[in-house]
């Protein structure tokens, strides 16, 4: 499963876009106005020319026919909606990557570590 679970977004994306040989086609979803431009402009500045910005998942989805390679999502949400919101992406297009932005502290780690 292609999915990236990261406090710090902006190093990691920022080596998926250097290792692309193609234009990246990104989503970026967040219900934070000023967070989703923000992450945009970062984009933008890394040469990614094919970002859609997006306010919720399902104004996303509606535009999937746009074949994003990867979304971003800021989760604001309890792990099983962000889960399932990864899930529905994924069942979407299994390459697709997924990146949530979370807060270090938005998840229990305990079942990880043991």
């Amino acid at each position: 499963m292609s999915v990236l679970v990261i406090g710090t977004f902006l190093g990691v994306f920022g080596k998926i876009a250097v290792n692309m040989n193609h234009a990246l086609r990104v989503f970026v979803v967040d219900p934070d106005v000023f967070h989703v431009e923000l992450v945009g402009q970062h984009l933008s500045n890394w040469g990614c020319a094919r970002v859609a910005l997006f306010s919720d998942l399902d104004l996303a989805l509606q535009a999937w026919d746009l074949a994003p390679e990867v979304v971003v999502l800021r989760a604001h949400y309890s792990q099983e909606i962000t889960l399932s919101m990864v899930n529905t992406i994924k069942h979407r297009n299994p390459e697709t990557y997924v990146i949530c932005m979370i807060e270090p502290m938005q998840l229990d780690w305990s079942p990880v570590l043991h």
